[in-house]
């Protein structure tokens, strides 16, 4: 994506900027700068005064939508209703326009006062663990004794049960549950020996 410039923001919006500057110049912003180029002076828009300008005649629009609005509420001539509607609409694309110059000057960091710093946070790597030796994988120990041995079914038992019954009553005594039914099997009976 390729950024754009001050210029280039100023540039690509000429008649929401002009507008802008039109504000400024009415209500004593300054919004544009004297410079000799080719030894002329010429008029060239300042970015900062474009965008406090653009805030300004923003909250102006809304105040002005929200006036129309509440006439729209008593009035009830058909005629000015429309008008008051066309208003709404004008406004509205007006401030359209204007958000999207603001948002563009808003990318290119205009608008930002000069003390204030802007601090990126960066997290702190974490610290890799220490590798850990393999162990050998050593059977778990039961968790009920071989004097509990009546409540484990059989292995005839077991083999009529389903794939889930199994897993239950390996679960129970605390063995493993991975595996096919005939390791789970295998598992319980060796306890049982």
């Amino acid at each position: 994506m390729v950024r754009k410039t001050k210029n280039k923001v100023l540039a690509d919006n000429r008649e929401t900027v002009e507008a802008a500057m039109a504000y400024g110049k009415e209500k004593g912003i300054e919004t544009e700068n004297i410079e000799i180029i080719n030894h002329w002076e010429v008029s060239v828009p300042n970015p900062k005064g474009v965008f406090d300008s653009l805030c300004h005649l923003q909250i102006a629009e809304h105040e002005r939508a929200i006036e129309l609005l509440r006439e729209l509420t008593t009035v009830e001539e058909g005629r000015r209703r429309g008008e008051i509607r066309r208003h709404l609409n004008s406004i509205e694309k007006r401030t359209t326009a204007n958000n999207s110059v603001l948002n563009q000057f808003i990318d290119v960091k205009i608008g930002l006062r000069k003390n204030v710093r802007v601090v990126k946070t960066v997290k702190k790597p974490k610290k890799a663990a220490p590798k850990k030796t393999a162990k050998k994988a050593s059977p778990k120990k039961p968790k009920k004794t071989i004097e509990n041995a009546k409540e484990i079914p059989t292995k005839e038992e077991l083999n009529h049960m389903g794939y889930e019954e199994v897993k239950a009553v390996a679960k129970d005594l605390g063995m493993s549950v991975y595996g096919k039914k005939y390791e789970i099997v295998a598992r319980i009976c060796e306890l049982l020996s």
